[in-house]
């Protein structure tokens, strides 16, 4: 039987047929065939919908005929001629090119298993004009299980030269690492590690209950006359300052640094500097007894320093000002006095004094209760009780307030030193040098409870 394949070269290659080309282009024909390309190309057909495909189909063979195409072929195995370049991709090992198929060859489709993937594949004919082998030569069912036993075999043989490979591979690296030199330092004399002062230490300690503790001991550092901005203190009494707050430009509660903002006063000049504060609300004893009169100082927050500008509301006395400095936001409200920010320094104390004092709130709230090294805190003392700015005090601790049902009523311990750095009649505001534990609100400036 005299056979051929002929080869459609037309803008679409991929479903030339095993029959002449037409003459003129289907143009219906080639756009479906170009969408279907689209379709399975970007995008391979989902492994639920083969399955479902060719669950229809059961194992058979099949003649190309002239004028074939897997297009055709893939209608006439599962009723859907868009699984055709699946078939292919299952059968490249025998279906080489897709445009040339040839006729009157036996092609011959398994369904496949659970184990065994769908197969087409095609056996052509004796190369004689006798026709096309008969039935007896064809691959009987042990021929095929000798085969696929045989394949199954070779891709193990290649597994295992594959692991071979790579372990010489490996094994060579290892060589070629082990005769490589590594050069000596440039310099090879040993030089002492000198450990940064600033670094904490610590030390190991037991317990009662026999555990291993360690203590990490920080460094204290102390930088002489670096000005430190004090952004909170406090006062005997509200507030009473020159101007205030008005507005802010852009018409929110608060601004900042550069920050336009309108500030009410009389008779202010252009250039003019002014310290903006807020009273923030009251800081009482917390120790104080109930029955005597409630004696407080006021919270009062550094807010910045703003500078007088162009005057904007004649009738109300409103300038417009620039924020200079930020400490907190500038908020509605705050209040204008003569002066810069207040700063102060700290240095390590040679010697202190005691003073008839008690610690009875901190910055921020007001309200804070526990103080380390750096931070502010007040006393209920001022100028009355003998203080004054650049004092030394030591602070003793107060058990009762950390242990309500402490035997201890006399020599309280001495834990730290504070630094009082403001002073008004009947308050001070004083910051914390250093502390051998924490510092609380409670905590006395002389060694006696009372």
């Amino acid at each position: 039987m005299l056979r051929f394949s002929i080869v459609i070269m037309t803008a679409n290659l991929f479903f030339a047929s095993a029959g002449a080309a037409q003459d003129t282009p289907d143009v219906k024909r080639e756009k479906r065939f170009h969408d279907t390309y689209l379709k399975f190309n970007q995008k391979p057909t989902p492994e639920e919908t083969w399955l479902n495909a060719q669950a229809n189909s059961s194992s058979g063979s099949y003649e190309i005929q002239e004028g074939d195409t897997l297009w055709d072929i893939s209608d006439t195995l599962f009723g859907d001629p868009s699984f055709w370049p699946k078939i292919w991709s299952l059968n490249t090992s025998d279906i080489f090119n897709p445009h040339e198929i040839t006729p009157e060859v036996v092609l011959q489709f398994e369904a496949g298993s659970l184990n065994a993937p769908p197969a087409l594949g095609f056996k052509e004919g004796d190369d004689s004009e006798s026709g096309p082998k008969d039935a007896g030569d064809k691959m009987s069912v042990k021929e095929k299980e000798d085969q696929a036993k045989a394949d199954a075999q070779a891709k193990v043989d290649a597994a295992n030269a594959e692991a071979e490979e790579k372990k010489k591979a490996e094994t060579v690296s290892d060589e070629i690492l082990e005769k490589v030199e590594i050069p000596p330092p440039l310099n090879k004399s040993r030089r002492p590690v000198n450990i940064p002062q600033s670094l904490p230490s610590w030390t190991a300690k037991q317990s009662l209950d026999e555990k291993i503790l360690m203590d990490v001991v920080p460094k204290d550092r102390f930088f002489s006359n670096v000005p430190t901005i004090l952004s909170a203190y406090i006062s005997d009494g509200p507030t009473v300052g020159e101007g205030t707050v008005y507005q802010t430009e852009f018409g929110g509660y608060s601004a900042a640094v550069h920050h336009y903002i309108y500030v009410k006063l009389a008779g202010a000049s252009a250039g003019q500097r002014f310290l903006v504060v807020k009273d923030v609300g009251p800081v009482v004893d917390p120790l104080q007894p109930k029955t005597q009169v409630v004696n407080s100082g006021i919270l009062t927050h550094v807010q910045g320093v703003i500078q007088i500008g162009e005057l904007v509301n004649s009738g109300e006395s409103v300038y417009r000002a620039i924020v200079l400095e930020s400490v907190y936001p500038i908020e509605k409200g705050a209040v204008l006095i003569s002066g810069e920010l207040p700063s102060y320094t700290l240095e390590e104390a040679t010697s202190s004094v005691d003073a008839p004092a008690r610690i009875i709130g901190g910055a921020y709230s007001g309200q804070r209760s526990v103080y380390g090294k750096d931070q502010i805190l007040f006393l209920n003392a001022g100028t009355s009780g003998g203080l004054s700015p650049g004092q030394f005090l030591s602070v003793y601790k107060s058990q009762i307030v950390r242990d309500p049902q402490t035997v201890e009523r006399e020599s309280p311990r001495r834990i730290g030193v504070i630094k009082v750095v403001k002073v008004g009649t009947q308050f001070s505001t004083a910051v914390v040098v250093s502390a051998q534990t924490e510092i609380r609100t409670g905590d006395m400036t002389f060694p006696a409870y009372k």
